[in-house]
């Protein structure tokens, strides 16, 4: 976790600005976690990126922090009053009553420890939304050239979580067209980029399929995973993992 927040400048940068033009994909993933929690209270990103979700998921009386280690994103939120920056060993234990964390984990060599202060920070009895890349088949040039040490099972995530004390809610994949795009992208090209023209095409043309198949498929197979995992109402305390 260390190495996460005190890193300087992300890899991905300019991808993540290009992702941003993914207005299906990013609308409908952002419908998704809004559905997790109610205005008011405190909501935590963590891995905020360019603040491309603190402007979906905005709600009145919603107080925001987000967790961004580089320089120029971090500017980027502050600039656009998106949420506050915070560290995460900064949060008192129990400060936070949601919280969600998309494509970040697997940017992290050690995440366990991640996990383990996500813990910490939640109230007990509130919730965690993780979103991060699955299927190790699938990991390609481009994964390594923005910084992913990994992608998930749905076995290894379900397990960090357990380890760390949450209970999982629910978990299932995401994205299965995306599913297929990506293992032609690695058993094709594997360039290590991924273009504007590419993602505005994948998200006007294709992604809506993905998204009418999903009920039927997020049992079986997708490019991503999603996983809802609660802090139980009684736990010891653990802010010494």
């Amino acid at each position: 976790m260390q190495n996460f927040e005190n890193s300087k400048n992300y890899s991905g940068a300019e991808t993540l600005s290009d992702l941003s033009l993914a207005k299906n994909y990013n609308s409908h993933l952002a419908s998704i976690i809004q559905s997790e929690f109610s205005s008011g209270g405190t909501v935590l990103d963590f891995g905020a990126g360019n603040g491309t979700f603190l402007k979906l998921l905005q709600c009145p009386g919603t107080r925001y922090l987000a967790v961004e280690p580089d320089p120029e994103l971090k500017e980027q939120i502050l600039e656009h009053h998106l949420a506050e920056i915070v560290k995460l060993d900064s949060l008192d234990e129990g400060a936070v009553d949601f919280i969600y964390t998309l494509n970040v984990l697997e940017h992290i060599e050690n995440e366990q420890d991640a996990i383990n202060s996500l813990f910490r920070v939640l109230r007990p009895g509130c919730q965690l939304l993780v979103f991060v890349p699955c299927f190790p088949h699938l990991y390609s040039e481009f994964d390594k050239s923005i910084g992913h040490f990994r992608r998930y099972t749905k076995t290894e995530l379900r397990r960090k979580l357990d380890a760390a004390g949450f209970s999982i809610l629910r978990g299932h994949y995401f994205d299965p067209m995306g599913y297929f795009a990506a293992l032609i992208y690695r058993l094709t090209f594997n360039s290590g980029s991924i273009g504007k023209r590419q993602i505005k095409a994948f998200d006007t043309f294709i992604y809506p399929v993905s998204k009418f198949l999903l009920p039927l498929t997020r049992g079986l197979f997708g490019k991503n995973l999603i996983f809802l995992a609660q802090r139980p109402h009684e736990t010891m305390d653990r802010s010494s993992l």
